[in-house]
Formats: C-alpha cells, structure tokens, sequence
C-alpha cells in the first residue's frame, strides 16, 4: 500500500516537469549562433535579418565549378538565348535543414521557374539553374533567393542576342 502510495506522488510531481518537455520536429534545425530552432516548414514566420545573414554572395554565372560555385571568370548577367543561367550563394550562416528556393521571373512578373534544396551539413554553396532557360525569349530577367517566408537577394540578368 505504502509503495502504491509512494508512486502516486511521484507521478504526480513528474507530471508537470514533462509537460514543459517538447518534442522537435524533424525539419527542424538549431541555430547555434544563437541557441535557438529554426524550422523550414513552409509557412512559419523567419525574421528578415537572420534570415539575410544565412546567405551571402549571391552570383549569377554561365557554369558551376565541381566545388558548387562560380568563377569571376564564368561570373555573368547578359546571357545569350540558349545558354544556361545558374545562381549560387554562400549558406554558410544557414543551418542543415535550411530550405533555400529561387524564383525565377521575367520583365511581366511571370514566374516562369521555382526550384528549392536543403542545406546540407558542412555545405558551404548551393547554387541552382534556371530550368528551361533555353526556351527563354531576350529581355529582361530576375532571380529571387528566398529563406523560410523571406526574400533575401534579387539578381536581374538579361537574356540577349550576341550583337546587342
């Protein structure tokens, strides 16, 4: 009886220490520059600021390096109607499980592409290419790098024949 007893009251004390207890969700990441979670899942809130400082030198280019960046020598934006446009940037401030998307757009504010990928651990540059970009028309373009619900970069690039 006196064990019966003993175990109600521990259970009873236990009960709220686990109530404050949460489980993380799997897409959910730890800043450790400030000690706090950071979620990707669609649709939560990010502030601007941090999530402008997860990214940084965000390039456009005509081709990718083995290591996931682009030359100053293959840095561009004028492209020639069929060649490929890629963008990359450094996610170094951004933790693994971060989504990192781009918006591509034309002169009207059509989107015409959207691509997202996840930070990796230990990834230093994400870059991605403009699907479809060979069927694009000349004129005027632009890439938007979004974090969580923050738009954290814009590139304009323009697609263009050689003689102009």
């Amino acid at each position: 009886m006196k064990y019966n007893y003993s175990l109600a009251v521990l259970l009873t004390l236990a009960l709220p220490l686990s109530a404050g207890c949460r489980a993380r969700s799997v897409h959910e990441a730890t800043d450790s520059s400030l000690g706090t979670p950071y979620s990707s899942a669609a649709g939560e809130h990010l502030d601007p600021v941090k999530a402008r400082n997860m990214v940084s030198d965000v390039t456009l280019g005509k081709k990718v390096s083995a290591d996931g960046n682009i030359s100053s020598a293959d840095q561009a934006n004028k492209f020639a109607p069929g060649e490929p446009v890629f963008i990359e940037m450094k996610v170094g401030g951004a933790p693994a499980g971060t989504a990192v998307k781009v918006d591509w757009y034309d002169s009207a504010d059509k989107k015409l592409a959207e691509d997202q990928k996840t930070v990796g651990k230990k990834v230093k540059f994400v870059d991605f290419q403009a699907k479809d970009a060979a069927t694009w028309a000349p004129g005027d373009y632009r890439a938007e790098v979004w974090i969580g619900d923050q738009k954290v970069a814009s590139q304009q690039f323009t697609i263009a024949d050689k003689s102009s």
